[in-house]
């Protein structure tokens, strides 16, 4: 139900980038986030590392628009591209550097997302990375191999 096509189909499906249309998105992917924020509240300190989609194209634009150095999103960054939308007023005219025209039709419903993610995880630097999360299980599943092939042969 959090997604960005479906945020997208949701809150901006007459092609109009609105405030109001924003807000709504914001409110209703904070009320999907909030029962993985009381999991992760409680740890002190999380590295965040964010892949694919929506937080690629947010750091591709944010960077061709001079906003941020490469491979970060910061929630001023978030705000100020929201910011940048909003003055555009339609899904049909977002042209920005570093974003796809078929990005571009999502885009909106993903950044809310990204946006209320960042807020309500408290969230001051996102780390983005070009691997997903299908590589990064696979990264992990040859590390766990390799280190108990590791310990057998040292037996």
């Amino acid at each position: 139900r959090l997604g960005c096509v479906s945020m997208t189909e949701r809150y901006f499906a007459d092609g109009r980038i609105t405030r109001d249309a924003f807000n709504a998105a914001r409110t209703a992917a904070r009320r999907e986030l909030d029962p993985v924020t009381e999991f992760y509240s409680a740890a002190s300190k999380i590295e965040v590392i964010g892949t694919s989609g929506t937080i690629l194209a947010t750091e591709r634009v944010a960077r061709a628009e001079g906003l941020q150095d490469p491979g970060y999103i910061s929630p001023g960054i978030i705000e100020a591209l929201i910011e940048k939308l909003v003055e555009v007023e339609s899904i049909d005219r977002i042209d920005l550097p570093g974003l796809t025209e078929r990005r571009a039709q999502v885009w909106p419903g993903g950044l809310a997302i990204l946006a209320e993610l960042v807020s309500v995880m408290g969230i001051q630097t996102l780390r983005v990375s070009d691997g997903a999360l299908r590589e990064g299980l696979l990264c992990d599943l040859v590390n766990r191999v390799q280190t108990r092939t590791d310990r057998c042969s040292s037996d």
